[in-house]
């Protein structure tokens, strides 16, 4: 087993709550003091940044929905979108489910591949809504938008 496999757990959850769950696990991140949008941890534990170039390159190798999802968060950038009008925007077959399931695998990609703990882009959790809200800050979004 490496490093990285014995950070994680399997927990088994009803799917009723899954969406839940990922938006409650998302929102921990969320209470951290670093910017979500900026800083990363290295494989060595060193903070580094999420680089113009860095970004260019999540979004090139991401499936479409990630695509569209980033696209959607870039054109309406400083915005509070939630997970709800995100996947009302992009037609998701399975509503928020279809953008939770996405983010999740993206998640993964983002720390295994890219060596990030944070996304290039914010989230929170708003409890009066039940769900996950996204936000791209405007040096981001301008990258984004760029491509």
């Amino acid at each position: 087993m490496t490093d990285i496999d014995s950070e994680f757990v399997s927990i088994p959850v009803p799917k009723r709550h899954l969406t839940r769950v990922y938006g409650f696990i998302a929102s921990l991140d969320g209470a951290e003091s670093t910017p979500q949008a900026r800083v990363g941890v290295n494989g060595d534990g060193k903070e580094k940044e999420w680089t113009p170039e860095l970004i260019r390159r999540q979004f090139l190798e991401s499936p479409d929905t990630i695509k569209r999802f980033e696209k959607l968060l870039a054109d309406h950038e400083g915005t509070w979108l939630s997970t709800s009008n995100i996947a009302q925007a992009l037609g998701a077959a399975r509503g928020a489910k279809t953008i939770a399931g996405a983010l999740g695998a993206y998640g993964r990609r983002v720390s295994n591949r890219y060596r990030m703990s944070t996304w290039p882009f914010e989230n929170r959790w708003i409890h009066e809504e039940k769900q996950q809200s996204y936000c791209m800050p405007s040096e981001v979004a301008e990258i984004i938008k760029s491509l």
